[in-house]
């Protein structure tokens, strides 16, 4: 997959800069709904500001991941064209990201102008298609929460998979005490964990602290033993005992998170 970054090469338009003062005074948040890509070239002296449309649109991208750049102190959407589709080949000049304006629906948000680096998309050869991947960096103001249609036919991100790969190894620990788990069966204690959402999926298992003597250690898997199953939520941990309640404190470490 052919990659590249473009800081710099993106033009906000100015329905663009209008919605962003919208999203603003509204407190809301920026959704991008799609890229789109062009074999257009802008004529001399036209400005790419001024633009509500590719200047000659060829077809549909797919938004694969978005997010915040804390080191550009910018947003990004990683833009990814197939060509799976593609029959006869054709130079791509230009690259449109649209995004939802309350008022007056999908609007062209921002515009590349490849122009003077195009990329040539080849038709798929033998059933083997590659793909085009572009992060494009744009500015959202003082918007504070963005969201894209992120395509579920676009290739996982090297960038995502990375992140998936740092949650699997990172864990965190949540404390269960016996006083909070109440008087009759099911047992249940919900527990604060920043970072979880109801579509987290967590592995989890006893924590067994240094310097624990054999004794204390008894104890500590006698009461993890009591955990039937726990379950995620918005920023929580949910942790049920069916049958019997843990008679000391313990924790869980669990992973994913």
């Amino acid at each position: 997959m052919a990659e590249k970054s473009n800081m710099d090469g993106v033009t906000i338009t100015s329905r663009g800069l209008r919605l962003i003062t919208k999203l603003v005074a509204a407190k809301s948040q920026m959704e991008f709904t799609n890229v789109k890509v062009g074999t257009g070239i802008l004529a001399e002296g036209d400005n790419p500001y001024e633009l509500t449309h590719l200047v000659q649109y060829k077809m549909d991208g797919m938004i694969a991941g978005y997010g915040f750049d804390e080191e550009a102190m910018d947003a990004y959407v990683v833009m990814q064209l197939s060509n799976n589709q593609v029959e006869t080949g054709f130079v791509m000049t230009e690259v449109g990201l649209y995004a939802m304006d309350p008022d007056i629906g999908e609007i062209l948000y921002g515009y590349l102008d490849l122009s003077k680096d195009p990329n040539y998309i080849m038709p798929a050869e033998n059933g083997r298609a590659k793909t085009v991947q572009i992060k494009l960096h744009v500015i959202v103001g003082e918007v504070k929460e963005i969201k894209a249609s992120v395509s579920p036919l676009s290739q996982v991100t090297r960038e995502e998979l990375e992140k998936e790969l740092e949650k699997l190894y990172r864990s965190k620990n949540i404390a269960l005490l016996s006083a909070d788990w109440g008087e009759e069966a099911p047992y249940v204690q919900t527990v604060g964990l920043k970072g979880v959402s109801p579509d987290t999926v967590l592995d989890g298992g006893l924590y067994i602290p240094a310097g624990t003597t054999p004794v204390q250690e008894k104890a500590l898997i006698k009461a993890a033993s009591c955990v039937s199953y726990f379950d995620t939520g918005d920023g929580t941990v949910t942790v049920t005992c069916i049958g019997k309640k843990p008679a000391v404190d313990f924790q869980i470490q669990l992973k994913g998170v």
